[in-house]
């Protein structure tokens, strides 16, 4: 499970963003550190880092969004494994992150355009994917 997951082409002929969209949410590059983060770097240089904390409290499923609207806490729950990693990572089309993680959840997919709105959103309070 340790390692790394790597999509350096997203950029290229390919773009990775919505119609009409600019290079802001444009990915060249989508680095996942299973055991630490996840690095998006974006068409117009910035680069952003998430830590799995970050991603996985704020996941963006309706059922972790309904928890949070709730005032439940989406992760971590009491059965949850410590340390949190990822198993497996994959691009939802040319728009998002599919996330596995290790307590099995996998319904949550980070748009890029809301990753990249997270992090303008620092260095105060992160804007939440809810």
């Amino acid at each position: 499970m340790s390692g790394r997951v790597s999509f350096p082409t997203l950029g290229g002929a390919e773009p990775r963003h919505a119609a009409g969209m600019t290079a802001e949410f444009d990915l060249t590059n989508l680095d996942v550190d299973r055991e630490r983060s996840v690095t998006a770097t974006f068409g117009d240089g910035h680069v952003a880092v998430f830590t799995l904390t970050e991603l996985r409290t704020e996941c963006p499923c309706a059922t972790c969004r309904d928890l949070r609207g709730r005032g439940e806490a989406a992760w971590p729950l009491p059965s949850s494994p410590i340390p949190l990693a990822i198993t497996d990572a994959s691009l939802h089309g040319a728009w998002g992150l599919n996330i596995v993680w290790n307590d099995g959840h996998s319904t949550g997919i980070y748009p890029f355009e809301v990753l990249r709105r997270w992090s303008d959103a620092r260095p105060g309070e992160a804007e939440s994917f809810t």
